[in-house]
């Protein structure tokens, strides 16, 4: 099923009305990186993810570049 402004199905993500996807919104949203006082990066994530019924937590592979000083894969 795709998610609908930060929906899917029963489920609410992070990201409703953020005008970052299907529908004006994204389930997985707040994957900006901060630096200091301003976002340093928006979308830090990778595109892979994976969830375990049950537990409340995603694991995802992301990186975290700071003004191009320091940059990491996976």
């Amino acid at each position: 099923m795709l998610e609908n402004n930060g929906q899917s199905g029963s489920l609410t993500g992070s990201g409703v009305g953020n005008n970052e996807g299907p529908g004006g919104g994204e389930f997985f949203g707040k994957d900006n990186w901060f630096f200091i006082d301003h976002i340093a990066h928006a979308e830090v994530t990778n595109g892979a993810l994976t969830y375990i019924p049950g537990y409340r937590e995603v694991i995802t592979s992301a990186f975290d570049p700071i003004e191009n000083v320091y940059q990491s894969g996976g």
